[in-house]
């Protein structure tokens, strides 16, 4: 399964979990770039979260063994 992205979404109380999984080639040049400088994609996201839920949200990046993970956490109160 090399081409595949899995994306749990669930939502307990007043809190939404987003995981997304997906693996990555040998094209880890690139992605360390944009894991290391945060991309703009990844920039936009944050300023958005920030923006709409001010403290309310983690949101965490993960890199291991070739799959590349988002966690988010957003509290809906």
């Amino acid at each position: 399964r090399l081409n595949h992205i899995d994306i749990e979404l669930r939502v307990d109380q007043a809190q939404l979990q987003l995981k997304v999984e997906n693996p990555f080639s040998q094209i880890l040049d690139k992605v360390e770039a944009v894991l290391k400088e945060g991309g703009v994609g990844l920039h936009n996201v944050k300023r958005r979260l920030e923006l709409l839920y001010p403290k309310q949200y983690q949101l965490q990046f993960l890199e291991q063994q070739g799959t590349y993970k988002v966690d988010l956490k957003l509290s809906l109160k």
